[in-house]
């Protein structure tokens, strides 16, 4: 997917309106993904010296 600038993103998000309102419409929930994954999830399926790992990953720290 690319970025959507508001013309696009505008209509985009009417499309989104009619998807969730006619999935809700049949029982099916809402779900969210998320955007950034847990280091782990990755380091576990392909290991701390992959190339993804090493060269493809960004690390955040949260502090508080």
């Amino acid at each position: 997917m690319r970025d959507l600038l508001p013309e696009e993103a505008a209509a985009f998000d009417a499309l989104q309106a009619v998807i969730e309102a006619r999935a809700l419409r049949y029982g099916y929930p809402r779900i969210v993904t998320p955007i950034v994954e847990d280091r782990g999830v990755f380091t576990k399926s392909v290991g701390e010296t992959s190339d993804i790992v090493g060269y493809e990953m960004y690390d955040v720290s949260l502090h508080g």
